[in-house]
């Protein structure tokens, strides 16, 4: 095992198929020094990481991609060297939470209001499944899905306050939602830049900070 680099041995042919067409974006981010050294310095992510890949791929090649987001966003606000190793990891693990659901329902372009509930649920098992590990983490996990048009698991968008631990919460939703809204999805395409930078002003304050996370992004699909 190479830090966070998943492995697809034993997993089923359709799974591998699917995987490996963005086998070198993961070879390639799971590289990523922060990333490796965060997998290297904590055993448990590694299976995690595998049972999601084996489970939903592309939520893999997204956690990825999220934990050099939130971590890029972290160096820029010059969190301290340990919340930026802390950040590496609530990106990695952020989705991890969807081990416990059917893949099928990530697969459906429409979804039922009863589904989408379900969907939800991956915050609280992605919670449990890190808080096992790290407390910390878990806390900025949690609260990735709070600053979007209708926030999840508490439904108000809370008002912007300076504790460190909200500060980390909103750097994580950024780098998710830019990392989703610039990826084409089963019931959508990719949004174009100008469209993501619009739709987030309104949900985060900091228009340079969207604007980075935006270009840092971009860079990873040329």
């Amino acid at each position: 095992m190479n830090g966070c680099r998943a492995t697809l041995e034993n997993s089923p042919p359709e799974v591998v198929q699917f995987a490996t067409v963005n086998l070198h974006e993961q070879q390639q981010l799971s590289s990523y020094p922060p990333i490796a050294e965060a997998c290297a310095a904590r055993p448990w992510i590694t299976p995690l990481l595998q049972q999601l890949q084996a489970t939903y791929p592309d939520a893999y090649t997204h956690s990825l991609r999220v934990a050099l987001l939130a971590t890029k966003l972290a160096e820029r606000e010059q969190l301290s060297a340990d919340d930026q190793r802390r950040m590496t990891v609530a990106g990695l693990m952020h989705d991890v939470g969807k081990i416990a659901l059917a893949p099928e329902i990530f697969s459906q372009e429409t979804l039922s209001p009863e589904q989408r509930l379900v969907i939800q649920t991956h915050i609280r098992h992605s919670y449990e499944l890190v808080k096992a590990h790290d407390e910390t983490t878990a806390q900025i996990v949690v609260g990735h899905h709070e600053s979007q048009r209708n926030p999840y698991p508490r439904a108000q968008q809370r008002a912007d306050t300076p504790s460190l631990l909200h500060k980390q919460q909103k750097l994580l939703a950024l780098a998710d939602q830019v990392d989703s809204l610039l990826s084409d999805q089963a019931y959508r395409e990719a949004w174009d830049p100008d469209s993501v930078f619009q739709y987030l002003t309104q949900h985060f304050t900091d228009p340079e900070l969207i604007d980075y996370a935006i270009g840092v992004r971009s860079e990873l699909s040329t």
